[in-house]
Parts: C-alpha cells; sequence; structure tokens
C-alpha cells in the first residue's frame, strides 16, 4: 500500500493518493488509540503527585533510580517496595531489558518467590508476550523453569499458552506448554 501513494489516479473526486492517505491516517490513530488503551492503567499508577514522591524517597534512600542495573538488583532480590518506588518514579520502563536481553517478567518467571513482582509488573502494564533474545516470553521461561505459581498468574492475566520461539541453535519451534 505505501508504494502506491504517489499514484495520482482520479476516483470519485479523490485521487487515489488521497484514500490511501486517509487509510494510513485512520490505520494510525486506530492503533493509537489501543495503545492509549492499554496503557491507561500505567498511566493512572503514576500521578505526577506520586512520581515525585518516589523520587524523592529513592534519592533519601540514596537509591538511583534511574539507573536499569539497580532496578534488576532490586527485582532479583525480590525488593517488592523498592521496585514499585522506581516504576512509580517513572524512569524505568517495566519492558525493560537487561545486559542479557531479559524484561523483568523473565526474571520473575525464572523463580516462584518472585511472584508478587511478577504481580506487580503485570500491574504496571508490563507486556505480558515480551520476548527475550531467543523470543521466549515469560511463560516459556516458567514452563522450562516448573515455576507453576508463575505459570498460572501469567496465563490468567493473559499469556498465549500456544506462542512458540526459536532457538538460534534450533531449528523448531517450541511452545509454552506444560
Amino acid at each position: 500500500m505505501l508504494w502506491m501513494i504517489g499514484n495520482e489516479q482520479k476516483s470519485g473526486g479523490k485521487t487515489m493518493k488521497q484514500k490511501q492517505l486517509a487509510v494510513l491516517i485512520f490505520v494510525f490513530l486506530f492503533l493509537g488509540v489501543r495503545c492509549e488503551a492499554q496503557n491507561d492503567g500505567r498511566k493512572e499508577k503514576i500521578s505526577e503527585k506520586s512520581r515525585a514522591a518516589a523520587q524523592k524517597e529513592l534519592t533519601t534512600r540514596g537509591i538511583d533510580y534511574t539507573s536499569i542495573d539497580r532496578y534488576f538488583t532490586e527485582l532479583e532480590n525480590n525488593h517488592l517496595e523498592e521496585v514499585e518506588l522506581i516504576l512509580q518514579a517513572g524512569a524505568i520502563h517495566p519492558d525493560a531489558k537487561n545486559w542479557s536481553g531479559d524484561a523483568g517478567l523473565h526474571i520473575t518467571a525464572e523463580k516462584p518467590e518472585l511472584i508478587q513482582i511478577m504481580q506487580l509488573l503485570l500491574d504496571f502494564s508490563s507486556d505480558i508476550e515480551i520476548g527475550n533474545k531467543y523470543e521466549q516470553t515469560p511463560l516459556h521461561i516458567a514452563a522450562d523453569r516448573k515455576n507453576h505459581p508463575g505459570r498460572r498468574k501469567l496465563v490468567n492475566n493473559g499469556a498465549n499458552r500456544s506462542s512458540c520461539f526459536s532457538r538460534n541453535d534450533e531449528k523448531k519451534s517450541i511452545p509454552a506448554l506444560f
């Protein structure tokens, strides 16, 4: 469709280019509204007042709320309050990835004891289908690590049970079955 935008054929008083641009604008507006609706929970959760309060609290505690490494350290050590404050501070997105390509949900899917942080990330509208460098979703990780509470939480929050990933060294796709 994009390669045809230069066409100037007349059709019903409007050029083909005008019609195609109108369709593109509609698609972008529709997708924008959809993305806005999906992020509503996160936007409501982080008001300017709570963002400033979280930043002040973290600064008082000596925690660099802009450091992605600090975020993942707090997450991996199951420091629920600190992770929540970092997310409320707004400098780190819940889908941010660490140096190895894993997002917070991938880390929490590894260990059942991180179930509360998993719920926190889901509350902050983290992408439940986010892939790591192997295209694994958090559900793949939870299934592989036999994290039953994590699998249940992900499925109950809408994770796709039949999604597949392909490892670079494997030619087959592996579904997230359990």
